[in-house]
């Protein structure tokens, strides 16, 4: 079993993917920017996603519409 409260490890002793999740997904929340030692490209992806998921309701309004569109044209071509 895996129980969050007691992984405690710091980013400086992280040694695999399965410690590099753990770390993302317990201080995901108080992260401000993307440390050194998550810079894989899955971990892009999840930073993107974080951020696309603390939008407001209207800036998520604004970027689903932006997004329609750029499909559209896309599409278009």
């Amino acid at each position: 079993y895996l129980e969050m409260p007691k992984f405690n490890k710091t980013e400086n002793e992280l040694e695999d993917m399965f410690d590099k999740w753990m770390f993302v997904l317990r201080n995901l929340s108080r992260l401000m920017g993307r440390p050194a030692a998550l810079q894989e490209r899955v971990f892009t992806k999840l930073f993107e996603a974080a951020e696309i998921a603390k939008f407001s309701k209207q800036q998520y309004d604004e970027y689903e519409e932006s997004l329609k569109a750029y499909r559209d044209w896309q599409n278009t071509i």
